[in-house]
């Protein structure tokens, strides 16, 4: 039988569908018995009958069936021939198999299995499971360790019930982790696979994936479910490569890429690294299997963030290896070696989210290089193509490394790394690869020329040492030689190892170590504390070295005390202009080093005013800008001093943040919303979050700012509260919606001047609502935050405020009220969360104009009946006074906005 699809067949002449009718008859008297049974002696008799059914050997005659009438006649009714009907009961798409396995953990495993002896355990329970089709029970175990309470258990008690659904889920766990960690699950798995479709082969690797969730010691299954998975991938992959079939292939990629988004890829990295080194004593045709193994795998791996990782630790741990292992990084080759010249997605993340995007050590750089140059020459010798070069890497980073606003804008730590990474590239090349397909010198001089020129003495250096560099490839004869005595490559490096010393290895710290005394007195200092302006010519007045002995000293040389001149001690600092940064790539820069407390301090004082005066440039840098603003870092010994009329850094930080959405709305709220939904922000930081929105919203309106965060939203400007042509006889016909616009034009109510939020209502409400039942990440609104949850309505209500009497309202309206129905927040268990839901809901009643509140729901207006049943609901039953008394004041405004409408309808 197909274990993914089954197949239908006649035997004996008899029909198919009466072979499953009465083997389904047989299995439903079975599961009955099993579930009803008060005797543990009775129950083992039928465990031991439901071993003999899955082992296709009972028959009518069996003994144990004497004391169960019912269940010798359905034996009986059998047709003869055990395979038939054993086919019938194992068959997929019946799901018999799976029928009585539910009674086994639902009701076998909580209330009887204590009573068993270990012995009795793997007989009767345990060895059910251990002979059945493993893709089936995959997804039945993974489905019952992870499903809440079943309709049986929520009938009984409640403590009672949840201790019944976790021996259930406990029984489920062990099941799984006995069959594919400790048993040969996975061999068994992927030989029933061969059957299987593509999309079948990634469900089930996604399955698989999964497990290690559902065990205690994550990492050590995670280990031996790649181990068991590669030693038995390896038995077919010849095979497989000869059928061109992927089944084997995708269930590879797709496992490997489960485990990496699990935060698995270091135990990945070292499975591949144990297995690469077990191959270094293997023959010529064990290493011809991996090779096909990973190559044919890895195209199939499309997914960017697995990727990165996967690379990265791997980086991590070849650069901890010995020199040898360094120079031919072995793992790298076998799992990427010849997939970079077929995957483009490989390219993308090695280029743009490794190499060119963030700061890597100089050993990691290396490996690339290395890496890089010998598959290229593999693939020459193959005459291959597509494989990214080291002079491709060149040419894209001098691209990057050139332009003109990388030395003002990107950290120092990332350009050393740009800057090492075209030194050791042009160790590996020539003149004539350079000038070739890529042509990276013209670009490598233009960056060259914009860093010499710069005033920062590091970039200064970098520039020299890449300039250097590449005059010694192009001429090694005549390099170019600079009257200095200093490094400037060894400069490199250490501004390198300073950036990275982190994640960087022994080497790298040795470094840091080495120069750390170095670095707090000389030149070096004037990069740490930020002193450099970007691009600003230094004025010879402010370099002027005073004369210590002038007339008015010597005239002042008196021992009589009156003739001394009283010191000045005035602030030095009163020109606060000469203090700010000079360019936005500075003004990031001072964000990002908080260890520098002043500087940093002064900087955040007077980050609102420094934002609102930025120009349209500044959507180019907008996301690096509103990073270093959200996730400036702000030191505990200043936490609550006031910096500036009574602020905290907090409210400073918070007041900068709503000066950029005051300055570009869309782009801005995008970005924060990302970050919202992202894992590196806390409860508290979301949050501000949310009082940024809102406040951004009131001061985009024109309501101005507000007095803090726990101000209360204005209520929106009403809509006119009649129907044009209801309260009054006019000549014609009448109509609801055409007039909407007229009655706009005579009322001076809705002359919206200088209210700019309407036109991005949507941009801020929207994309925050999109994921409210986001769970991962360290978030879960539903349940544990459900704070952020509650605020979220709150200020979704805000947004409806502050867009006013528009159609934008109107439409937000509709939707939120939507929301609030959907996904029923309205009976959460926290009664924040219905407060909030309600005073949504009363945001919705004064945002949509009463004529569109309908008697009927024709989806063109809000139901009257739905709005009247949800508040009277809450007014009546809920357990929260407070929610109690909102919604009843959300029902008498409802009552009034359609009495007015309607004045003869009778609101209960």
């Amino acid at each position: 039988t197909d274990p993914c699809r089954g197949t239908v067949t006649m035997v004996e002449d008899i029909p198919a569908a009466m072979v499953e009718h009465k083997v389904a008859r047989l299995v439903h008297l079975l599961g009955k018995e099993v579930s009803s049974c008060r005797n543990v002696a009775r129950l083992k008799e039928l465990l031991r009958i439901a071993r003999r059914l899955n082992s296709g050997r009972l028959r009518p005659e069996d003994p144990d069936l004497q004391d169960w009438p019912d269940l010798d006649e359905a034996t009986r009714e059998l047709p003869g021939g055990g395979d038939s009907w054993h086919a019938a009961f194992m068959r997929k798409r019946l799901g018999l198999y799976l029928c009585l396995g539910e009674v086994l953990l639902s009701f076998v495993g909580p209330n009887w299995l204590a009573l068993f002896s270990t012995e009795e355990k793997e007989e009767l329970f345990y060895s059910y499971f251990d002979s059945g089709p493993k893709v089936q029970l995959l997804k039945f175990l993974v489905g019952k360790s992870t499903r809440g309470p079943s309709e049986q258990a929520e009938s009984r008690s409640g403590e009672l019930a949840h201790e019944v659904v976790k021996i259930s889920r406990e029984a489920a766990k062990s099941i799984l982790e006995r069959l594919f960690v400790h048993g040969d699950g996975v061999e068994i798995l992927l030989a029933e696979l061969d059957c299987c479709a593509r999309k079948d082969a990634k469900e089930v690797a996604a399955l698989v994936a999964s497990i290690p969730d559902r065990t205690d010691a994550q990492e050590q299954c995670v280990a031996t479910l790649l181990s068991k998975t590669l030693r038995a991938s390896s038995k077919r992959v010849v095979r497989d490569a000869e059928r061109n079939e992927e089944t084997v292939f995708v269930y590879l990629a797709t496992l490997i890429k489960g485990f990496c988004r699990r935060g698995f890829a270091h135990m990945v990295a070292q499975a591949a690294h144990a297995y690469a080194s077990r191959l270094e004593q293997g023959d010529l045709s064990q290493k011809y299997v991996a090779t096909i193994l990973w190559d044919k795998s890895m195209p199939h791996m499309k997914d960017l963030y697995a990727m990165e990782h996967l690379f990265h630790s791997l980086l991590l741990l070849e650069s901890e290896g010995d020199t040898k292992a360094r120079e031919t990084p072995r793992t790298l080759r076998l799992c990427f070696g010849n997939s970079l010249g077929a995957s483009s997605d490989l390219k993308i993340v090695l280029l743009d989210r490794i190499l060119l995007k963030r700061a890597l050590p100089l050993g990691y750089l290396r490996l690339v290089l290395g890496f890089l140059s010998q598959g290229a020459s593999d693939t020459e010798k193959r005459g291959g193509i597509g494989h990214l070069s080291v002079e491709e890497l060149i040419y894209r980073t001098s691209v990057m490394w050139s332009k003109e606003e990388s030395s003002g804008v990107l950290p120092l730590g990332h350009q050393a790394s740009l800057s090492t990474i075209i030194i050791e590239g042009l160790k590996l090349t020539d003149k004539d690869k350079l000038e070739g397909e890529y042509p990276s010198v013209p670009e490598i001089l233009k960056g060259i020329s914009s860093r010499l020129s710069n005033v920062n003495v590091s970039i200064r250096s970098h520039g020299m040492a890449v300039a250097k560099a590449l005059s010694f490839t192009l001429d090694p004869n005549r390099p170019l030689e600079f009257d200095s005595s200093v490094d400037f490559e060894q400069s490199l490096r250490e501004d390198l190892a300073r950036a990275t010393k982190h994640e960087s290895s022994k080497g790298a710290d040795e470094v840091v170590e080495k120069y750390t005394d170095k670095i707090e007195g000389e030149s070096h200092t004037k990069d740490i504390n930020a002193a450099v302006s970007y691009g600003t010519v230094c004025l010879i007045e402010e370099c002027e070295v005073l004369a210590l002995s002038d007339e008015s000293s010597s005239e002042s040389d008196s021992d009589d005390e009156s003739s001394l001149e009283a010191y000045d001690m005035s602030d030095d600092d009163v020109d606060v202009n000469a203090k700010l940064p000079s360019t936005l790539g500075s003004f990031i820069k001072a964000l990002r080093k908080s260890d520098d407390h002043e500087r940093f301090e002064f900087v955040l004082m007077h980050c609102e005013r420094l934002i609102s005066q930025l120009d349209s440039s500044v959507t180019s840098y907008l996301n690096d800008l509103t990073n270093a603003l959200l996730y400036a870092n702000i030191p505990e010994e200043f936490m609550k001093e006031d910096v500036r009329e009574g602020l905290t850094p907090l409210e400073c930080k918070l007041k900068g943040i709503i000066a950029l959405l005051v300055k570009a709305p869309v782009e801005t709220s995008g970005i924060l919303i990302n970050n919202f939904y992202s894992v590196h922000l806390g409860v508290s930081q979301r949050l501000m979050i949310l009082d940024a929105l809102k406040e951004s919203a009131l001061q985009l309106s024109g309501s101005g700012p507000a007095e803090g965060s726990s101000r209360s939203s204005p209520r929106a400007d009403s809509i006119e509260e009649k129907a044009p042509g209801l309260s009054e006889e006019t000549g014609g016909k009448t109509r609801i919606f055409a007039p909407i616009s007229l009655s706009r034009k005579e009322s001076p109510q809705y002359a919206l001047v200088g209210n700019e939020f309407a036109q991005v209502a949507h941009a801020f409400m929207l994309p925050l609502l999109s994921k409210y039942d986001h769970k991962g990440e360290g978030l879960d609104m539903v349940e544990r935050d459900f704070v952020l949850l509650g605020k979220i309505l709150q200020t979704s209500y805000t947004f409806l405020a502050c867009a006013g009497a528009t159609q934008q309202a109107i439409e937000l309206g509709f939707l939120l009220f939507e929301f609030v129905e959907g996904t029923r927040v309205l009976y959460h268990r926290e009664a924040f969360v219905r407060k909030s839901a309600v005073q949504a809901v009363r945001g919705v009643l004064s945002s949509v104009p009463s004529f569109l509140i309908g008697t009927y729901d024709d989806g063109s207006a809000l139901n009257y009946e739905r709005l009247h049943d949800v508040l009277i609901s809450l007014a009546k039953h809920d357990s929260d006074e407070e929610c109690r008394i909102l919604a009843a004041q959300g029902l008498h405004e409802l009552e009034q906005m359609y009495n007015k409408v309607l004045p003869k309808i009778e609101v209960l």
